[in-house]
């Protein structure tokens, strides 16, 4: 129905979650294959805002896991400036590593 109207089918994920797997991240990238995506957005990364329950969980391993932090880390309390976290370098890889069958545009930090 979308070429109908001449318009992109371009679904976005955005990874780098602590809860995110790349088995599971493979299988959506498939479903939407099937689903003819015109091409597929994985977006590396999860922006850190201040106030939010993501943030409030995972910024005490600024200290411990500083490698899972891209951006300005130091005086930076505030949150204002731009923070990245990313779950690990190991989980970037295989998405890089992903088949080139995959019509899948990875966008990084």
């Amino acid at each position: 129905m979308l070429k109908a109207y001449d318009l992109s089918f371009v679904p976005s994920f955005v990874c780098g979650f602590p809860w995110n797997d790349i088995d599971k991240l493979k299988s959506e990238i498939e479903f939407c294959e099937q689903a003819k995506a015109d091409y597929i957005s994985v977006n590396m990364g999860v922006r850190v805002y201040p106030h939010t329950r993501f943030t409030e969980k995972i910024f005490p391993e600024l200290k411990e896991h500083r490698e899972r932090f891209r951006g300005v880390l130091d005086n930076n309390e505030s949150l204002l400036k731009p923070l990245y976290y990313i779950k690990d370098e190991d989980f970037l890889g295989q998405v890089c590593d992903l088949p080139k069958s995959h019509n899948v545009k990875v966008i990084g930090l």
